[in-house]
């Protein structure tokens, strides 16, 4: 096991850490469900896993009872206890179903329904009715069905749907009507499905699929459009399937599929391309079966096996292989199971049991960090795979195709598209708007846009060959300086730089109306007016508040969407 002690000072990955058999960190405020188990949990610079025999390890920053400093790395002294990082996985507990990590303890459901925690006790997060930390679990409960552990206060799902609350009250997370904090757990509500707990505000999904919020609210976090506190659970939405809370927002998704955000929007954590607070639910994608909100990024995983993130990316805790934060949702890995989200960490567990992970983690209170990782590595494989049970409801489909829904965000676009004769599927039912679009389909597609006019010039192109779909397209496109050179290179993915580019170029070249601030896009660049025009006119906006991503490929249904926004 070798550790590379420093951190990246740029976008460029500068030091991972390689574990041949470890867990790893971070701090999530995850769902528990009924009837669903959760085998991988992250914490502040904390990670547990449920191996496939029922064994529960952890690994990373951790407590233990005493003063100073403590080793295997380093420790710290944090008034009556001591905190170490662990390099090597421990053991806790044997036949455990479900473990949930929040800021410095944990929480552990075994086969048996019994509820186990362990860490720290401040503000009686354990529930043994103490305050003192505790480095070993502690049983609390019996008859437990789920559980979620929030940053110094836990909850709890019993057998018979009651809802159990303990710890920190200090905004009235745990809704009992007050700000008191109980060391021991308390009922707070009936029928309850599903649980979550975050720094001071709290989530629930009740039998009927309502979901309820109730704890702080100053950013909006709670959803029912205003900015104040609740100290009981109020109802927010209906046929609601999963959520997750992160640091002053909130997500979740409804029985379709689709993700819904809302609250605090620093650094982008909403995903909807702005960084303005909602105290309403705003949605944010489609297709989505389970999320990790974490401190300041968010994390969904689609039906189809994809990973999303997004948000705050300082310490690389997006994984895609930057450092800069993201507006919009960006694609990080596929054939994932399940996934949790830290502070500045993240882990996913693959379908193939195997645990990866990346961002940066701290090895104390004193955020000096251990190792960091802008892109995701292996990090402990023979882990089990998380049971969720949640499939969502099929949306109503456009009846043009089967792969375009009523209300995904191109679908106006591809009825316009087809309408017009500028494209049609990719078979009689499917239109594929995730496929990349080439260089040909976007000149294809602008020549039909126009009317489809006959070449009348003697401009030839050497890779555009008689016969080929898209030959009288590019001899077009040449004409009209749309293109330049001899080599088009059709079948080369078009760039969002290239297509706002060829959009502008068909549009006459007009002057922007102010020029759009991209740190990617240089002021000397061929598409830098394209770009400032295509802001302006909303054909397209920036992948986030700072980058355009000019070199990023475009999808069909990008491209659509790009078209009839510029022609309506």
């Amino acid at each position: 096991m070798k550790f590379a002690f420093k951190c990246f000072s740029s976008v460029i990955i500068v030091c991972i850490c390689v574990l041949t058999a470890g867990l790893t960190k971070a701090e999530a405020y995850d769902m528990g469900k009924v009837g669903e188990s959760k085998t991988i949990g992250i914490g502040f610079s904390h990670t547990a896993g449920i191996k496939t025999d029922g064994t529960l390890w952890t690994y990373g920053f951790d407590m233990v009872p005493g003063s100073g400093y403590s080793s295997s790395v380093e420790g710290s002294y944090s008034g009556g206890f001591a905190t170490i990082f662990r390099t090597v996985p421990r053991k806790i507990l044997d036949d455990v179903v479900t473990v949930s990590v929040g800021h410095h303890h944990r929480a552990a459901i075994k086969t048996d329904g019994t509820l186990w925690t362990w860490g720290d006790n401040t503000s009686g997060e354990l529930g043994n009715g103490t305050t003192e930390m505790s480095s070993v679990p502690v049983k609390v409960l019996d008859n437990v069905a789920a559980v979620s552990v929030g940053a110094y206060y836990t909850a709890a799902i019993k057998t018979d749907g009651t809802l159990w609350m303990w710890g920190d009250n200090s905004s009235g997370q745990l809704g009992n009507g007050n700000t008191t904090a109980s060391p021991v757990p308390i009922k707070v509500m009936d029928h309850v499905t599903a649980i979550c707990a975050a720094i001071d505000h709290t989530a629930a999904i009740k039998g009927d699929g309502t979901l309820w919020l109730w704890g702080a609210n100053k950013h909006g976090e709670l959803g029912n459009g205003s900015t104040v506190n609740s100290l009981e659970p109020i109802k927010v939405m209906d046929s609601v399937a999963v959520v997750s809370l992160g640091y002053f927002y909130s997500s979740a998704i409804k029985t379709d599929g689709t993700l819904w955000m809302w609250g605090n929007n620093k650094y982008g954590r909403l995903g909807n391309g702005t960084t303005e607070n909602l105290a309403t639910p705003v949605k944010i994608m489609e297709q989505v079966r389970s999320i990790s909100a974490g401190h300041d990024h968010m994390a969904a995983l689609q039906t189809d096996g994809s990973l999303w993130t997004w948000g705050k990316n300082t310490g690389g805790q997006l994984g895609n292989g930057t450092t800069e934060d993201s507006l919009i949702p960006v694609k990080v890995l596929e054939g994932v199971a399940a996934v949790s989200s830290g502070e500045q960490y993240m882990g996913a567990l693959k379908t193939d049991g195997t645990l990866w992970t990346w961002g940066t983690q701290y090895r104390d209170f004193f955020y000096r960090p251990i190792w960091c990782s802008n892109k995701p590595f292996l990090n402990m494989s023979g882990l089990k795979v998380s049971v969720n049970n949640f499939s969502p409801t099929p949306i109503k489909s456009t009846g043009r195709f089967s792969d375009v829904a009523d209300n995904a965000y191109y679908a106006k676009a591809v009825d316009w598209a087809v309408e017009n004769g500028i494209t049609s599927g990719t078979s009689s039912s499917t239109f594929s708007p995730n496929s990349t679009c080439t260089r040909a389909q976007i000149i294809t597609f602008l020549w039909r846009a126009s009317g489809s006019p006959e070449p009348v010039g003697t401009i030839s192109v050497d890779d555009a060959k008689p016969g080929s779909y898209y030959y009288k397209a590019v001899r077009w496109a040449a004409e009209n300086g749309i293109i330049e050179g001899k080599i088009f290179s059709p079948d080369s993915p078009c760039t969002r730089a290239m297509a706002v580019e060829f959009i502008w170029k068909q549009s006459g070249s007009p002057s922007p109306a102010k020029n759009a601030d991209f740190l990617d896009v240089a002021n000397n660049a061929s598409y830098v007016d394209a770009v400032s025009w295509a802001l302006d006119k909303g054909v397209t906006g920036g992948t986030n508040g700072t980058t355009f991503s000019p070199d990023t490929a475009c999808t069909r249904a990008q491209i659509v969407t790009f078209l009839y926004r510029a022609n309506i």
